[in-house]
């Protein structure tokens, strides 16, 4: 009775969560999954076989990866098996999740019996890190901008600033009462200044 509650207050909590809850048996090679997270995949239990259950939740991309990960951990590489991954939901729609497990149980020869784990909903956490990076990219290029601009800015005002000076000296023979209006050098001076002007 008991058990049967821990079980029941376990469901409860799993159903409100993001997490699942799957388990390996090495000696049958069937798997399980909680039906909460298959619920959270929007599958059904009839929807995958618990020998192909890693094939069909697994994003393609990714899948390899898994394996590689999990057959470190069998093979007594890693203490434990962690993996970010894709998986897909029966609407086809991609989630990223965090699953974690190890085994728990050895046959008496020291093979691996049982493994068990967990999955974790990530796919905010994913999106929000991709947000952020793509801010510090915009920060990246709205400093280079800037540098660019001060870089090109510094030598401009030096060229602006000798322009005018240039205009002023053309202007002041222009003023001058002994330069004959319509004479060539006039003229010269006068389109000199338009074009500096533009």
């Amino acid at each position: 009775r008991a058990l049967r509650a821990g079980e029941g207050r376990l469901a409860l909590a799993l159903s409100g969560s993001q997490l699942g809850l799957w388990d390996h048996n090495f000696r049958t090679a069937l798997s399980f999954i909680s039906e909460a997270w298959l619920k959270f995949l929007s599958f059904e239990k009839s929807d995958i076989s618990s020998g192909g259950m890693w094939r069909t939740l697994v994003h393609e991309a990714d899948i390899e990866r898994v394996i590689e990960a999990f057959g470190a951990h069998v093979a007594g590489k890693t203490e434990t098996f962690s993996v970010e991954h894709r998986v897909t939901t029966k609407s086809g729609d991609v989630r990223w999740v965090v699953s974690n497990g190890k085994i728990v149980e050895f046959e008496e020869d020291g093979a691996p019996l049982y493994a068990a784990g967990t999955m974790v909903d990530i796919t905010e956490r994913k999106l929000m890190a991709e947000r952020l990076l793509i801010s510090e990219r915009m920060v990246s290029v709205g400093t280079l901008a800037a540098g660019v601009a001060h870089e090109i800015n510094n030598p401009l005002a030096y060229v602006l600033a000798n322009i005018d000076y240039v205009k002023d000296s053309i202007r002041r023979p222009l003023q001058d009462e002994d330069l004959k209006k319509g004479s060539t050098h006039q003229l010269a001076l006068e389109e000199s200044v338009s074009i500096l002007d533009e």
